[in-house]
Order: structure tokens, then sequence, then C-alpha cells
């Protein structure tokens, strides 16, 4: 018998974020179409960003949930829009075309500042080589993981980027 074991579960650590200098220059970052790309990051930081922001700012924001998402969705011009990345990996391998070629590249392209919000590690947007023989079995994930790609290596060219929220404090 084993009596020195902890049997507390214990609890993932829940953080304050107070975005504190985060939101300091915002409105240069929407002037310029640029914003933020944070991982890891729960549903309480998507709804405190979104607070945050529209008590920072002057201009109206448009907010998207990936699980909600659909390609009628209209995009304004110059618009800055939140993402909220809430699917798992599986579900964004299957919406990753759509979300990518209606909604993150129009916006980019109609001058909107993203700020994206994923509850995904910032590893998994890193796509590792795609193997060449999933193009004859699986031309539907080639695809996917291309657009993942593509989504990523946009985002990491015009936003900051923000790996985990507990570097929002530091």
């Amino acid at each position: 018998m084993v009596d020195n074991v902890n049997t507390k579960t214990s609890k993932k650590p829940i953080y304050k974020v107070e975005f504190q200098n985060t939101f300091q220059n915002i409105e240069y970052l929407i002037q310029k179409g640029k914003g933020y790309s944070i991982f890891n990051a729960s549903n309480d930081i998507f709804e405190a960003f979104s607070k945050e922001l529209k008590k920072a700012t002057k201009n109206e924001y448009k907010a998207i949930k990936v699980s909600n998402f659909s390609s009628d969705d209209e995009i304004e011009k110059g618009t800055p829009i939140i993402i909220h990345q809430d699917l798992d990996e599986i579900k964004l391998l299957e919406k990753a075309d759509e979300l990518v070629n209606k909604l993150i590249y129009p916006a980019w392209h109609k001058g909107c500042s993203i700020f994206f919000i994923s509850k995904i590690d910032k590893s998994y947007y890193n796509v590792r080589e795609i193997q060449s023989s999933l193009i004859h079995t699986d031309y539907k994930r080639v695809l996917s993981l291309l657009s993942i790609e593509q989504m990523n290596n946009l985002l990491d060219m015009v936003n900051v980027v923000i790996t985990s929220p507990e570097l929002i404090n530091a």
C-alpha cells in the first residue's frame, strides 16, 4: 500500500488576465490591419479580450466563433475581427478550408485586423511535413493541412503572437 500519494485532484490554474499593455497602441494596430494571435486560450480569455477591445477602441468589431462560422457571414472592409477558434484539432481540420478561404484571407484582403484566439496550442498550427502518399489516400486532409499552414504563415506575418495567456500579464 502506498500512503504518500496525494489523491487530491489538481485543477488547472485560473489566470486573471488584465491585458496590461496589450491595448496600449491598439488604434495603430487596427489602422495598419494588424492584430494578435493568442494560443492556449480559454473561452474566458476570448470574452475578456472582446470586452477589453470594446473599451480600448472606438472601432466596431465582429466576433466570430469558428464552431458557428458560416461562409454567408459578411466581412466589411476594415472592420476588426475577433476569431475564437474553439474547435478541437479534428474538427478544425474539417473546417480548415472554409475558415481560411472564406474568413481569414478575405478579411486580410479587406484590411481587417484579425485577432485570432485559439484554444489549441501554437505547435499544432506548425504543420509538419505532409506525407506525399496522403495525396492518394486522403486528399481532403492534405488540403486541410495546407490551409492550416497558410493561415499560420499569414497570421505570423501580420499579428503579434502570444503563445500562452500567461504571457499577457508578463
